[in-house]
């Protein structure tokens, strides 16, 4: 959903992050979505140690875009993601 895989040749990152804005339906299950992923990409993936940190870190730089979006969402969706509320 979130890497172009299986002979897709588009990122659809951006799409994903417009479906989220005030939507908290998808916003749960893009947060999910990105942690699943970077989750598997640490672990069960046969990546060499370089591949599994350059996917990690563009899972981490599209998380990072995700939680900035600015809607009123912005704090549920910090919470959803790091899994503690904000104060």
């Amino acid at each position: 959903m979130l890497d172009p895989d299986y002979g897709e040749i588009e990122d659809f990152t951006e799409t994903l992050h417009f479906l989220s804005f005030n939507d908290e339906r998808v916003t749960k299950k893009v947060a999910r979505n990105y942690l699943v992923s970077i989750g598997t990409k640490l672990v069960f993936n046969d990546f060499t140690k370089e591949d599994k940190q350059v996917k990690v870190q563009e899972y981490i730089e599209r998380l990072n875009k995700f939680i900035k979006i600015d809607d009123r969402l912005k704090e549920h969706r910090l919470e959803i993601t790091l899994g503690f509320p904000v104060v």
